[in-house]
This record gives C-alpha cells, sequence and structure tokens, in this order.
C-alpha cells in the first residue's frame, strides 16, 4: 500500500500549523502570497515561535512549582498535626515516664484519694519568723480542753494546799497542866494516852487527817468503842470508825464527834504520866485543849 496520501497529509498540516502561527504572530507577511511567507526574510517567523514556546515552558514551570510547592505545605500541615499528641495521650516512654508514673501518688497526697483537689494545712510561722510551727487551735473543743486543764490544775492545787495543811504537826496542849497528849511508851496498837512534859519526840506529834488525830501511824480511839464514861483513850490502827473521829474545837474541848464526850484528864491530876479518858463535857479546865 503507497504512503503518499499520509504523507501528503503530514505536509499540508505542516503547512497549516505553519500558516497560522505566522498569523498569530502578527507578522505583516501576505496570506494570499503563493508562498504563504511574510515578507522580508524566508526565517524572520523563526525567533516568534521559539519566544512562544519559551513562555509557554516558563508559564508551564512555574504553575508546576507552584502546584507542588502547595502540595508541600499541605502534606507538611497534615503531618504536623497527625505527629501532635492530644491532651488525653498517654506520655511516651522515657526519662519523663518515671515521674509521671510517681505523680498519681502526689496527687493522692493531696487530694485526699477522692480526686479533689484540696488546699494544704496552714504554717503558723513564729513572730520572730525563726521556727515554723502549727497554728494555734482556736476551736471550742480546744479552749474546752485547755479550761478543763485549767480546772483540773487548780483542783489539784487546792488538793495539794488540803494535804498540806492536812498533814500539818501540832502538839495538843493540856490548859489545867500545861503538858502535851503523849502516847505512852513505844506507841503500839493499844497503847493509852498521857501528859507529859511537852517535847520534840514524835510520839507527842499530832496530824489531822479527815476527821482523825494521828500519831506514829495510829489513830487516836476509845478503846472497844465504848460510850461510858471513864472508856480508855488510846491509839490503835486507823479504820475509820466512828470510835477514832475526833477534833480541837473553838471553844478547846478535845471532842469525840460521834459521842459528843471530852477527852478528860483522870481525877483531874496535872502530872507527867496522868491517863486520858473519855468522860462527859463538863467546861472544867482539866478538859481543855489547844493545838499548838
Amino acid at each position: 500500500m503507497s504512503d503518499t496520501p499520509s504523507t501528503t497529509r503530514l505536509t499540508g498540516f505542516a503547512t497549516t500549523f505553519a500558516a497560522t502561527t505566522r498569523l498569530g504572530s502578527g507578522s505583516s507577511g501576505s496570506v494570499g502570497s503563493p508562498s504563504g511567507s511574510p515578507s522580508g526574510s524566508p526565517d524572520g517567523d523563526q525567533p516568534g515561535v521559539v519566544r512562544r514556546l519559551l513562555v509557554v515552558g516558563a508559564v508551564t514551570g512555574l504553575v508546576a512549582v507552584g502546584v507542588l510547592g502547595a502540595g508541600f505545605l499541605i502534606s507538611r500541615s497534615t503531618t504536623s498535626a497527625t505527629a501532635q499528641p492530644s491532651a488525653s495521650a498517654a506520655p511516651s516512654a522515657g526519662p519523663s515516664s518515671a515521674v509521671s508514673a510517681a505523680a498519681p501518688a502526689a496527687v493522692a497526697a493531696t487530694t485526699g484519694g477522692g480526686g479533689r483537689v484540696e488546699a494544704p494545712a496552714p504554717v503558723y510561722v513564729a513572730p520572730n519568723g525563726t521556727a515554723p510551727a502549727a497554728v494555734p487551735a482556736t476551736t471550742a473543743a480546744t479552749r474546752a480542753a485547755t479550761t478543763t486543764t485549767t480546772t483540773t490544775t487548780a483542783t489539784k492545787a487546792a488538793a495539794a494546799a488540803t494535804t498540806t495543811a492536812a498533814t500539818t504537826t501540832y502538839w495538843i496542849q493540856s490548859h489545867s497542866s500545861g503538858r502535851c497528849v503523849d502516847v505512852k511508851d513505844s506507841g503500839d496498837d493499844g497503847s493509852p494516852l498521857q501528859v507529859w512534859d511537852c517535847a520534840t519526840s514524835n510520839n507527842q506529834k499530832w496530824t489531822v487527817t479527815g476527821g482523825t488525830l494521828r500519831s506514829l501511824g495510829l489513830c487516836m480511839d476509845i478503846a472497844n468503842a465504848s460510850t461510858s464514861n471513864g472508856a480508855q483513850i488510846q491509839v490503835a490502827t486507823c479504820n475509820g470508825g466512828w470510835a477514832q473521829k475526833w477534833i480541837v474545837n473553838k471553844s478547846h474541848d478535845l471532842v469525840n464527834t460521834a459521842t459528843g464526850k471530852c477527852a478528860d484528864l483522870k481525877d483531874e491530876a496535872t502530872a507527867n504520866g496522868t491517863r486520858l479518858q473519855l468522860w462527859t463535857c463538863e467546861g472544867t479546865n482539866n478538859q481543855k485543849f489547844s493545838k499548838k
């Protein structure tokens, strides 16, 4: 098969494209000229074609660069957004993970385990600014405790004063003889009382304790707890009984508070060794005594 028709068509297309290009370039050639070329040099239109090709290539390059640049920026922005960890994302492993792992314990300590952050306990700084200390307590309970402590201290002080007064040592002196009430001999349980010259010996020293009169650790006592006139007055082991309740009253009677009877110098004698006996109070001088 002959290639003449194809060659003819290509030749015609080239001729038409060249004519169109020359028309678009604004050349002064005449379309109607037999040769189809503009006036002037046969090669005058080639620089115009090259320039158009260069301009088209430059524009295409610029567009391609712009598209590529925009695509790069969009891709980078997307990558940055993807790489940014969310607020709820777990921290990455590494040295900071140890700190993050320890943080919940500290948070629990300040939140009480319930998730609610509590204010730290206030710290009171001493006026001189040298030593922090606990905030002074001012609650009603603390004030009540302080009042109770003060009351307790006052009560103890009063009790101590009472004990001191109760354990004050006295001599009990007879008005009629001028001699002192004395525990006979060694002061055993049941030893009788007598009057003797006042001295510093312990068997003449008496203390008032719980409504009793005591000497040598024994209590003044009515023998056999008798209420009869003439019953012997002695010392005996303290038992809290009524026969051991004695006082020296304002009238200077040495009286048993249970019976209302007085200690009496037997037969109104005044010599050393005169015994004491129980007798109805008569107000006589041999029944009068004073503490000294």
